[in-house]
This record gives structure tokens, C-alpha cells and sequence, in this order.
């Protein structure tokens, strides 16, 4: 007999709620942890010789910071999209190099890169979270009539 696997059921619920209920800086800090996971997936699978699991690993790490640098809406006023442009370009090219040479060094360099930016962005995030009001504290207040707004 077989049973559900309740664990992974779960697992999956909470993972689904945490993506569609993240703010954006969020889900960029997300994809941050996906695309560092999966180097650090590829830097293990070179140190065993496992090319395919390299293979999908750095292939799933390009994905994601090809997708954060498809994203950048640059023009020549926003400095700081023009400069993680860059970076993403460093990251992709050091990425493609650590897949095609077998190189922990060049994967190792995009994740330094990317462990920086991304606590760059999870600062930010912890920031907005805490500068924020809870919307169930102003549903509470209204519900009781004691909101206020003031100007």
C-alpha cells in the first residue's frame, strides 16, 4: 500500500504561498537562492565529475540570471540598472566558462557576485517589510471604525 506524501504536499503549499504572497524584492531575492543553489549544485557535481548534473545546474543558474538581466529596464539615467546589467553580463559569462571548462573557479566567482547582490536585495526587502503596515492591522482598524488617516 502506498501512502501520500503529506510532507512533500506541504512542502509544495508553503512554497506556493511564499511565491504569491512575496513583493517583488522578494521574489528577486528568490531567484537570488535559486540561481546560488544551483551553482553551488554545479561547483559539487565538477568536484564528483558528474557532467550531467553540472549539466542542469549551471544550465538552471544561467536561466535565472539571464532572466533578472532580461528584466533591467535600462536607460542611461538608471545607474544602478546599467551597473547590474554588467554584472549579470560578469555572472553569464563566468557561468558559461565554469560549464564549458569544468571550472569551480569561474562558479565560484559568480557566486560571490551574486551572494553580494543578493544580500544587497534581502536587506532591502527586510527594510520594506519593516516600513510597511501589516494589512490585517488597517483591516482590523477600519472594520472597527478607529482608522485614521492623517495629511
Amino acid at each position: 500500500m502506498t501512502y501520500p506524501n503529506y510532507s512533500h504536499d506541504m512542502s509544495a503549499a508553503y512554497k506556493q504561498n511564499s511565491v504569491s504572497t512575496a513583493s517583488q524584492t522578494e521574489l528577486i531575492v528568490m531567484l537570488y537562492d535559486g540561481a546560488l543553489r544551483f551553482l553551488q549544485a554545479a561547483v559539487d557535481a565538477v568536484e564528483k565529475n558528474d557532467i550531467e548534473a553540472k549539466a542542469q545546474s549551471s544550465d538552471r543558474a544561467l536561466a535565472i540570471v539571464q532572466h533578472l538581466h532580461l528584466s533591467l529596464e535600462i536607460d542611461e539615467a538608471n545607474h544602478i540598472a546599467v551597473d547590474l546589467e554588467r554584472l549579470y553580463g560578469f555572472v553569464i559569462s563566468k557561468i558559461v566558462d565554469g560549464s564549458t571548462q569544468l571550472s569551480t573557479k569561474s562558479f565560484k566567482e559568480a557566486i560571490k557576485v551574486l551572494d553580494t547582490l543578493r544580500s544587497a536585495w534581502s536587506e532591502l526587502a527586510q527594510k520594506e517589510t519593516s516600513e510597511s503596515v501589516p494589512t490585517e492591522l488597517l483591516a482590523g482598524q477600519a472594520a472597527n471604525g478607529k482608522l485614521a488617516i492623517h495629511g
